[in-house]
C-alpha cells in the first residue's frame, strides 16, 4: 500500500494547519473568495517523484517537497515574516513521522527558510519542506 498524491497533500495540511496560530492558508488550485489579510500562507508541491525500491522488495516511495511561502506586508522590517517563516519549519519535525492514508509521511532533511523577496505588493519567504511518503 503506498499514500496517493491527494493523501500527501491532505495530510501534510493538516499538519500545517495544526501550528499554533497558524494563518489562514491558500491551497493549490483552490481560488479564495478573496486573498485574506497579512499574513497568511500559500501551500504547494514541488519536485514530486514516485519510484519504486529495491531494497524493500519494489514497494514505492514518492518523494518531493511542499513549499509554504509566508506572505507578509510590504516595506517593513522582515523580523514578523521571518519569525512566521521560522515556525512553519518548526512545525515539521525530521523525526516525527505525518500518518497518512495509506502509509506516513517523513522528512527526508530539516526543512529550509530560503531568503524573502518582494512581489511589489508584499514581502514572501518560502519554507521549503522535502518529505518522503511510503
Amino acid at each position: 500500500m503506498s499514500v496517493d498524491a491527494a493523501d500527501i497533500l491532505n495530510a501534510l495540511g493538516q499538519h500545517l494547519l495544526t501550528m499554533a496560530d497558524c494563518p489562514p492558508v491558500i491551497w493549490p488550485n483552490k481560488k479564495p473568495a478573496a486573498l485574506p489579510d497579512k499574513p497568511y500562507l500559500v501551500a504547494q508541491i514541488a519536485g514530486k517523484n514516485t519510484a519504486r525500491r529495491a531494497v524493500s522488495n519494489g514497494a514505492k516511495a514518492t518523494t518531493g517537497q511542499l513549499i509554504v511561502t509566508v506572505v507578509h506586508d510590504l516595506d517593513g522590517y522582515s523580523t514578523a515574516a521571518d519569525r512566521l517563516a521560522q515556525s512553519v519549519a518548526d512545525q515539521f519535525d525530521l523525526d516525527t513521522p505525518i500518518p497518512a492514508t495509506g502509509g506516513q509521511i517523513r522528512l527526508r532533511q530539516e526543512p529550509t527558510v530560503v531568503d524573502g523577496y518582494s512581489d511589489d505588493v508584499s514581502w514572501r519567504v518560502p519554507v521549503v519542506i522535502p518529505w518522503r511518503a511510503k
